[in-house]
């Protein structure tokens, strides 16, 4: 209940739907769930931050940086949107049992399949380029940790409104990390074993995972036909081009554009002030994710939905500008590299993200327009892009960490301007 007063104070009391003890009860469940999934995702690796980066310095913590954002196009490829569409179509036919069974096959050959082509496609890479192939255990172990990640069938606890369960295995495997991470990396040449407990965690999160929708929902899985996973592929074919297209503009392009052009430890760099804020914007998205089942079969809350989402993005923002101090202080950070600085310039675009997810992700997607919302995104992503081949190399961290702001303010305003354009008259 905390958690509705502080939303209270701040003038959302008319948030009507919360009055609804089940409805208030299923989202702030969704939502608390949800938030020990992101904490321990996010937070516990923070946790052996500073150990890691006294330990293995922050050129070797770049080196790793560099390694996964290599991956990262990978992963949403075998994810493709379906932590959004899963979700759509499992929480809409949760109370049919021969009905779930058969969308959750769907989805989870097709995200299968994509990871076996993805695996494959990569590890030629690894061969043919040599980058890659001098650091062989380190990309291997990063390919399988993105793939097993994304691989998750969170969209079905999403779906089903039961997250606590992959909640429950998420945080017991990244406990297990962070045990792993103070046991053995003891000096710089360990720095390879983190992307291989990353691995490892992530591995027997899919198992754990996997077991409990078959023996605890009794989901039956049944291989679908090529037919099958070719259709899935094409209709969920716009969310995936809208979330891939922001890679274009987001981390992984900028940090692998700044590992081509710069050293290490710049990228490093520019990888913690991406993670301190990406908690910020984690936490945003798994208030979106909470109230996502809901939405999706009733968009007329979204106008009680907006007004949480976007008070509480701008709450983050500022708890951010002015928290950045004690954040580079507790990363022992060398205050030479301003680290502070650009975790504030970055922490804009949390609120930037809440105002898309609530008129673009949470609106534009659930009444068809998806393809339009795809569009903006794919539009900008691209443009943004080719900024960045421009500024990253003229102007290193500054360039990196001003064009995901700037692309992340222009979606958000057009895809306000398009929710304005299509918004359901109440």
């Amino acid at each position: 209940m905390i958690f509705l007063k502080f939303f209270y104070i701040f003038g959302a009391s008319k948030i009507n739907f919360l009055k609804q003890k089940d409805s208030q009860k299923i989202i702030l469940n969704n939502f608390l769930s949800l938030g020990f999934l992101r904490f321990s995702q996010e937070i516990i690796p923070l946790i052996a931050l500073p150990y890691i980066l006294k330990t293995i310095g922050i050129k070797n913590y770049g080196l790793i940086g560099f390694a996964l954002s290599s991956t990262i196009y990978f992963g949403s490829v075998v994810e493709y949107g379906f932590l959004f569409t899963a979700t759509r179509d499992i929480s809409r036919i949760r109370e049919y049992p021969e009905k779930l069974s058969e969308v959750f096959s769907k989805y989870f050959f097709t995200s299968l399949f994509l990871g076996v082509v993805v695996f494959l496609f990569y590890s030629l890479l690894i061969i043919l380029i040599p980058k890659f192939n001098q650091f062989l255990f380190l990309y291997i172990s990063t390919i399988l940790f993105t793939i097993f990640k994304f691989l998750l069938p969170t969209w079905f606890f999403q779906g089903i409104e039961k997250i606590y369960y992959n909640t429950l295995i998420v945080v017991l495997m990244n406990i297990g990390y962070l045990v792993c991470v103070f046991s053995f990396i003891n000096n710089q040449n360990d720095y390879y074993f983190l992307p291989f407990f990353n691995f490892i965690s992530a591995l027997l999160a899919f198992i754990f995972s996997v077991l409990i929708v078959k023996y605890r929902f009794r989901i039956i899985f049944k291989l679908p036909s090529f037919e099958v996973l070719k259709n899935n592929l094409v209709q969920s074919r716009h969310i995936f081009i809208k979330q891939i297209s922001q890679n274009l503009y987001n981390n992984p392009t900028n940090i692998f554009i700044l590992g081509l052009f710069f050293n290490s430890t710049l990228v490093g760099l520019y990888i913690l002030a991406s993670k301190v804020v990406g908690i910020g914007i984690a936490f945003n998205y798994l208030l979106s994710q909470a109230f996502l089942p809901s939405l999706s079969r009733n968009i007329a809350k979204h106008i009680n939905y907006q007004k949480v989402m976007l008070i509480f993005g701008f709450c983050l923002n500022i708890i951010l500008l002015i928290s950045a101090d004690i954040i580079s202080d507790y990363l022992v950070i060398d205050p030479s590299l301003n680290a502070s600085f650009y975790i504030r310039l970055l922490s804009f675009s949390i609120f930037f993200v809440s105002i898309i997810n609530t008129y673009g992700d949470n609106y534009l997607n659930l009444i068809g327009k998806e393809k339009i919302f795809k569009n903006i995104s794919f539009t900008y992503s691209l443009i943004f892009f080719l900024i960045s081949l421009l500024l990253i190399p003229s102007f290193g961290l500054a360039g990196a960490v001003t064009v995901p702001l700037l692309a992340r303010l222009m979606i958000a305003i057009t895809s306000y301007k398009y929710f304005r354009k299509y918004k359901i008259k109440e």
